[in-house]
């Protein structure tokens, strides 16, 4: 999922010894949300249709640290994933709504939720790691560099992942947004997405409000 921390582990592997691209294929593979989506098994986006993956890995962030940092992405983005996820509610202009308007929220509520069970599908079995767990748990940290074939180094560090780039009207958003926030905004795809979270191995202690009946 973008903003899921892709450039950070890019970085992160190349400063390692592998050649490895963001969102662009290099020698070693590359670490992408684009090509996940379009690409399937086949790396017809990286190096040509006869360019199967190696190995994959699904790499994930804590959803609600991802839901406010998606905010911020263009309504270009917002169709790229529409064309690549079934279901998903009407794009959001840019130039109509503020980045945490409820619609803009949504949306990505729904995207998370359809982003990440299109790549468990896709790729049944790959290994799931979380980028908070590659900052903190040398074990996670070890397993991921052993799968993909680089010596390990120390452990990375965090920093670059929440870092506030305050020039770049890309990577401005607020302080991530709370589940008590997106039960408001959609009950039902706050509850959808926090059982996901869930599922994906985030620990959440949290009580959602339910959409209300129509009682009509």
């Amino acid at each position: 999922m973008p903003r899921s921390g892709t450039r950070w582990l890019s970085f992160q592997l190349r400063d390692r010894g592998l050649d490895i691209g963001h969102e662009r294929f290099r020698p070693f593979g590359l670490v992408s949300s684009v090509h996940a989506g379009m690409g399937e098994a086949t790396g017809v986006l990286c190096a040509g249709s006869d360019t199967r993956y190696y190995k994959v890995v699904h790499l994930t962030r804590h959803p609600l640290k991802v839901i406010s940092s998606c905010c911020t992405l263009t309504q270009e983005c917002q169709e790229f994933f529409r064309a690549n996820v079934n279901g998903l509610p009407p794009t959001v202009p840019d130039e109509q709504m503020p980045y945490f308007h409820p619609q803009r929220v949504q949306f990505w509520m729904a995207a998370y939720v359809g982003w990440n069970l299109k790549i468990q599908r896709t790729w049944r079995g790959a290994p799931r790691f979380q980028t908070e767990q590659l900052c903190s748990d040398e074990g996670q940290w070890n397993a991921l560099c052993q799968y993909i074939g680089c010596i390990p180094g120390e452990l990375p560090s965090m920093e670059t992942v929440d870092t506030d780039r305050a020039n770049s009207k890309k990577y401005l958003y607020k302080a991530p947004l709370d589940w008590e926030e997106l039960g408001g905004i959609d009950g039902g795809g706050a509850a959808i997405m926090l059982k996901l979270a869930q599922q994906l191995g985030y620990e959440t202690e949290t009580t959602l409000p339910m959409p209300a009946k129509d009682q009509s």
